[in-house]
């Protein structure tokens, strides 16, 4: 069996025990692919799914697909962080019922981040509704983040935008700060 055999058996496997594995970099792919199989998944009844996710994040716009197809879910979706929820996957855990974290697994918090410069644009109408798009995402996981943690707006402001940088969270820390419920 090669690898992308192994895959597609090892993913048909998992949400047949409705469960899913959100791993890699977040894309609109995989959007897609975790909103359909979560569309599936409420079809066939409202047990509660389990998200395992090990991923460095991605983009903006597809975590927030995925954070909107989780809230849809009728069934409820708990998650589970094994190794590290960076960027965006520690957004789409938010929208998670029950959030866990193992105790080796971290997270990592910043802003968005521009994948292109918006100075290549060479229309300022482009570039103004490019910002407006990005500062309306950047808010809208600032208010989930917020809601989730129990911490003001200001707080995540502050936390995710430390120096421009990163915000590196072990699991204790994690749990310290209302980003999980539990470490295991």
């Amino acid at each position: 069996m090669d690898a992308k055999e192994f895959r597609t058996r090892f993913d048909l496997d998992l949400l047949q025990r409705r469960t899913l594995y959100l791993h890699g970099e977040i894309t609109d792919q995989m959007a897609a692919e975790v909103g359909a199989a979560l569309v599936w998944l409420n079809a066939t009844g409202a047990d509660p799914i389990a998200l395992y996710v090990d991923s460095p994040g991605g983009k903006a716009g597809a975590g927030l697909d995925i954070v909107d197809a989780i809230r849809h879910s009728r069934a409820p979706v708990d998650v589970t962080i094994y190794r590290q929820a960076n960027s965006m996957a520690s957004v789409i855990a938010q929208a998670c019922r029950q959030r866990r974290i193992m105790r080796g697994a971290e997270m990592l918090l910043h802003a968005i981040r521009v994948e292109r410069p918006l100075d290549v644009l060479e229309d300022d109408t482009e570039r103004a509704k490019s910002l407006m798009e990005i500062s309306g995402m950047q808010r809208r996981i600032e208010e989930l983040l917020a809601a989730r943690t129990g911490q003001s707006v200001d707080a995540i402001r502050r936390l995710i935008r430390v120096g421009e940088n990163v915000t590196r969270l072990n699991a204790e820390k994690a749990l310290e700060l209302g980003f999980v419920d539990e470490i295991i």
